[in-house]
């Protein structure tokens, strides 16, 4: 079956409730239910959001106790089902933030599921679609509604957000950007009664140069001092995030995060030539199975005395690890990585923050669409203050991304 919905609908709460019915009924072993999801981050989003629903299930369907919940990355799944399918076939599998799963990794991993394993594919449908060929939950979803398709009752749309108010600035932004209304987004935004919602000017190049300044000293600049006097025990990002329309650029994430570091460098919170300065957050661009670590991986470097007096430098990864949260990687080890103080949209999906500050930039660039203003607005949970002028909006808005999936759902 496939759960679609916006942030905050249920759809973890969902798939939950969905596993303890498979182990209560007998239609899946607790050890036969397995989790995973395209990146790493959203991996470890998906095991904690189950991983806390689980102590009530059991009371309810005490099987549940033997259910190990551990999510993994579809690619890390792939390579162990060719050695564990003949051995112990799983039943079930949840597949989360399917909307970033490309049609080849789909295709993959269909080919590879056991013979009468039930599969449940959750995801939003109205999110970004993956970087490579396809948007296989998003066709999905479209066939579903088609009068007499086969696919309707295995479809299920949640529209109730419990992140969000929907008569709130965030949720009438994001309903407007859905339905292509770009009037209505334009009034969300401009609804000074609304302290959610709020759009400001950007009027070029050098405006992005002094948002990156105030974002510097605002946010990281504090950050960092917290770091580096409490350690892990302080907040290792801070709760607000830029999010780019582009990835290059005078408005892009790159030159945004350069523009950051230099101002650190002037304000001497960071050494000429130092790389991995205390505070420094890590964003790993691919995946690599010697350290576990998968592509989008957020870290941040930590410096403290190490047992003999000497300094120790470890690049921790809250989300990635045991229960406790401290897995830690040497900056040797990292696999390819770069700073991150701004954040393309495709790389913040599956992620979530306090406040969000979008940068979509020209008003004609192609990179602008509604799927990708809707995956940055849904993106915050408190406010989303759009970073353009009217014009990018109504642009972004009502520009649909056409992708072909090749799915043949199309009809004749």
């Amino acid at each position: 079956c496939v759960v679609t919905g916006g942030p905050g609908t249920g759809k973890t709460t969902l798939a939950a409730r969905l596993i303890a019915l498979l182990v209560g009924t007998g239609l899946a072993r607790p050890d036969g239910v397995r989790l995973a999801a395209p990146t790493g981050k959203a991996a470890a989003r998906l095991q904690e959001a189950v991983g806390a629903q689980m102590a009530e299930l059991a009371a309810v369907v005490p099987a549940l106790d033997d259910f190990a919940v551990r999510a993994s990355t579809v690619h890390r799944l792939l390579s162990r089902m060719r050695w564990e399918s003949a051995a112990a076939p799983f039943d079930a599998l949840v597949l989360d933030e399917a909307s970033m799963v490309d049609l080849t990794l789909m295709a993959r991993l269909l080919r590879e599921l056991p013979e009468g394993a039930r599969l449940i594919v959750l995801g939003d449908a109205d999110q970004l679609a993956s970087v490579q060929p396809g948007a296989v939950l998003g066709d999905l979803c479209a066939a579903a509604r088609r009068k007499d398709s086969p696919l309707e009752p295995c479809v299920v749309v949640l529209t109730e957000s419990y992140r969000f108010d929907a008569k709130g600035g965030i949720g009438r932004l994001a309903a407007a950007i859905v339905q292509g209304n770009a009037p209505a987004a334009l009034a969300a935004l401009r609804d000074t009664a609304d302290p959610a919602t709020e759009l400001r000017a950007l009027p070029g190049a050098e405006a992005f140069g002094r948002l990156a300044a105030a974002y510097a000293d605002t946010e990281v600049v504090p950050g960092i001092r917290a770091l580096r006097a409490r350690g892990a025990s302080a907040a290792p990002f801070p709760g607000a995030r830029v999010l780019c329309a582009h990835r290059t650029g005078p408005f892009g994430a790159e030159r945004f995060n350069r523009l950051v570091e230099d101002r650190l460098r002037a304000a001497g919170i960071v050494r000429k030539g130092e790389a991995f300065y205390a505070g420094r957050p890590i964003i790993v661009t691919r995946n690599d199975p010697l350290t576990g670590l998968s592509n989008g991986d957020t870290g941040v470097v930590l410096c403290r005395e190490g047992a003999h007096g000497e300094a120790v430098t470890r690049v921790w990864f809250p989300e990635v690890g045991g229960p406790d949260g401290r897995f830690e990687v040497a900056p040797a080890r990292l696999p390819e990585h770069q700073s991150f103080f701004a954040l393309t949209v495709h790389r913040a999906q599956g992620s979530e923050y306090d406040e969000v500050a979008f940068v979509p930039g020209p008003a004609d660039s192609r990179v602008l669409t509604r799927e990708l203003f809707y995956t940055a607005a849904t993106r915050a949970r408190r406010k989303v203050t759009v970073y353009g002028d009217a014009a990018a909006v109504a642009a972004a808005v009502e520009r649909r991304t056409e992708r072909a999936a090749g799915l043949g759902l199309d009809g004749p």
